[in-house]
C-alpha cells in the first residue's frame, strides 16, 4: 500500500499499536506447577535458534518471561488503551 502514510507521517508520532501473543489464563495459585512448566517450556523454545530465526523472518520480536511479568504486561497494556479511549477526541 504505497500511497498509505505511516502513522508518523499522519501526525501520530510515538504511536505503538503492536500485537502480542502469550500464554495466559491459568490461575497461578491453583495451577502453579503447570503454569511454571508451561512458562519454562515456552521460554526454552524462544531460545532455540530455529524458533528465533523463524520469528525474526516474520518480523516478530520474542520476549518470554515469567507468568507474573506477562500479567503485569497485560495490565499495563489495558491501562494504556483505557487512557487512549478516555482521551478527548477518541472515537468511543
Amino acid at each position: 500500500m504505497p500511497n498509505v502514510p505511516t502513522l508518523a507521517e499522519a501526525g501520530m508520532e510515538g504511536f505503538d499499536a503492536g500485537i502480542w501473543i502469550g500464554l495466559a489464563g491459568l490461575r497461578r495459585e491453583r495451577h502453579l506447577r503447570l503454569s511454571e512448566k508451561l512458562s519454562g517450556a515456552a521460554n526454552d523454545a524462544l531460545k532455540a535458534d530455529e524458533v528465533r530465526t523463524a520469528l525474526k523472518r516474520q518480523g516478530t520480536r520474542s520476549g518470554g518471561g515469567t507468568p507474573k511479568e506477562f500479567a503485569d504486561f497485560i495490565r499495563a497494556d489495558i491501562e494504556k488503551w483505557a487512557a487512549v479511549l478516555a482521551s478527548p477526541g477518541s472515537a468511543k
